[in-house]
């Protein structure tokens, strides 16, 4: 029976579950102990990892299910783990709200130097650690109140580029097409004017006059002297000539 009460999120935590050189043996069990189950409690959620789980289940199909299913992940990239590198990815493509943390000691990857993670003291001193703890559950909790909002995944900087790049070329190639949709403006003057019907020109072979038309290949002018009709070719070079006049 329900008591009404909301369910916390869930939060998976991918690190190394097994002892690495050169660490002191159960390095990653103290500080999942005592750093992250910490935080990730404080930030409001239900923590949880695959080796710690009580089902029988396959561990490889268990550790992706979770990665796929947890409102949020932490994920310790101490020591550089492949398994971790290799599940972190996995999150990354969905992609999903994850908060990565570092030891001091261990170098940024490549592929991870431009994402930011919290860093911790692998000497898990008490004094190091409280502070480790309070930020740490800071960055869960605002990560996880912006997971709609904020960028989750270098793979969402790399949809957003595209987006973008491609928005650019739908513009760049609308302009191309520009002159033939709207044919009553055509090329720039020699003063970067746009000509259009009913600008008044001024030109060396005819004097003064009003464009009447403009159409894909053709510009009428109607001289303001002898109200004769002068046609120039949009791509012909008499054109160049014109310019336009404004009013002072």
């Amino acid at each position: 029976m329900s008591n009404g009460r909301k369910p916390k999120p869930t939060c998976f935590v991918i690190m190394p579950i097994s002892d690495v050189a050169p660490y002191d043996e159960g390095h990653f069990d103290r500080v999942y102990k005592l750093l992250i189950q910490p935080a990730a409690k404080r930030a409001g959620f239900k923590v949880s990892r695959a080796d710690k789980s009580d089902a029988t289940n396959f561990i490889v199909i268990d550790i992706i299910e979770q990665i796929m299913r947890a409102d949020m992940v932490i994920c310790d990239l101490s020591s550089g783990n492949t398994n971790v590198l290799y599940e972190l990815g996995i999150r990354h493509a969905l992609p999903l709200p994850v908060t990565l943390i570092k030891d001091s000691k261990t170098r940024r990857g490549f592929d991870t130097q431009g994402i930011r993670d919290e860093p911790y003291d692998e000497s898990l001193r008490a004094d190091l650690i409280k502070d480790a703890i309070e930020r740490i559950a800071k960055v869960l909790k605002n990560t996880y109140a912006n997971r709609e909002n904020g960028i989750n995944s270098p793979i969402q900087l790399v949809e957003r580029a595209l987006v973008l790049k491609t928005i650019g070329e739908g513009v760049t190639r609308f302009k191309d097409l520009e002159p033939w949709l709207k044919p009553n403006r055509i090329i720039p003057d020699k003063n970067d004017i746009l000509i259009e019907e009913g600008s008044r020109i001024r030109h060396p072979r005819m004097g003064e006059g009003t464009v009447r038309s403009i159409d894909q290949e053709y510009v009428v002018v109607v001289s303001n002297k002898d109200h004769k009709q002068h046609v120039f070719r949009i791509d012909g070079p008499e054109i160049r000539e014109a310019e336009c006049i404004f009013d002072s």
